[in-house]
């Protein structure tokens, strides 16, 4: 028997009834098939850089077919934020068809691994048979074997399955498209929590991502390239349809940067989180028992004279409460 195919299975966060019913499924047809490895991982964007799962990607130094509940370009990027790295693969989830012609990825020009990863995106199709068959002509290629669809959901179990019971929390921060970034750091120039620093070479990284606020997406839409992407962001622009995020982002920033630098732009919609957060504010409440206004519900703006802190929590909360 050739070397076996490895294939990680993401578990979703909230899964609905369809959702567990597709897992099940696709499980079953996996684990039925003695030339796949396969994995079962909690949800890929809240794995953490140390964790078991991060590990067991890290330790896979072949081609790697991903199943997961995010864009396959979302999938990618985060899988290369957690140092597992090669050719952006093909798949079923993607505009092409062929479902395993590698993809050009430089990863900003830089050295990558002789390897693909093909990255599939569950949310794309409710038949476990398009994924069973997918991953069949994938591995039918890479080990030279005849194409035998059907047979992944029929037989005896002969896969190895290992299911790693990590224990996760939803996690919130941006994931980088080195495709795209051009290295103009006004991520860096724009974020106020300090997720973003500078490698060695002087290259943008995400240096602290649980640094970031969740929910907010601010800096992804001051990204002139597109190249900053929120996998669990509603707006497919921000989540990383390839698409959207050209059709949306990059539109709304040629309108945005007409005739005003990147960082000018940085700076008004800083103010203009500010000054919609005064606005949406709400005014004094008062408590009823002791018959006077809450402190903590002002509508006044920190002053000149306020700690910087102080200032700074009054505009965190300020972007929080815009829902970006």
């Amino acid at each position: 028997m050739s070397e076996q195919s490895a294939v990680i299975l993401s578990q979703d966060r909230n899964p609905s009834p369809a959702q567990e019913t597709l897992f099940a499924q696709l499980l079953r047809g996996l684990e039925r098939r003695g030339e796949l490895a396969v994995t079962v991982v909690p949800h890929l964007y809240d794995l953490v850089p140390e964790g078991p799962s991060v590990q067991r990607l890290r330790s896979i130094s072949g081609d790697l077919i991903v199943l997961g509940w995010l864009y396959p370009r979302s999938s990618y990027w985060v899988l290369d934020a957690h140092g597992v790295r090669g050719r952006l693969g093909r798949t079923m989830s993607m505009a092409e068809e062929d479902a395993d012609e590698p993809a050009s990825s430089g990863r900003g020009k830089r050295a990558l691994p002789d390897r693909t990863l093909w990255c599939f995106d569950l949310r794309a199709d409710d038949r476990p048979e398009a994924y069973l068959a997918a991953i069949e002509r994938i591995v039918s290629r890479r080990l030279g074997l005849p194409l035998v669809l059907g047979e992944a959901i029929a037989g005896q179990d002969s896969g190895a399955v290992a299911v790693l019971g990590e224990s996760t929390r939803p996690r919130w921060y941006p994931v980088l498209d080195f495709d795209r970034c051009n290295n103009c750091l006004e991520c860096l120039n724009f974020c106020l929590f300090g997720v973003y620093g500078l490698d060695a070479a002087g290259a943008i990284t995400v240096e602290q991502p649980d640094a970031c606020r969740p929910g907010c997406p601010a800096c992804a839409r001051v990204c002139p390239q597109a190249a900053i992407m929120f996998p669990q962001h509603n707006d497919p622009a921000i989540a990383g349809d390839p698409k959207a995020s050209l059709a949306g982002l990059k539109l709304d920033l040629s309108q945005l940067l007409s005739g005003i630098s990147p960082s000018d732009v940085a700076a008004a919609e800083r103010e203009r989180a500010a000054a919609q957060a005064k606005e949406k504010k709400p005014g004094p409440q008062i408590d009823e028992k002791k018959g006077s206004s809450c402190p903590a519900d002002s509508d006044s703006r920190p002053d000149s004279g306020t700690r910087a802190t102080d200032r700074l929590d009054w505009l965190v909360d300020g972007v929080d409460e815009l829902g970006l």
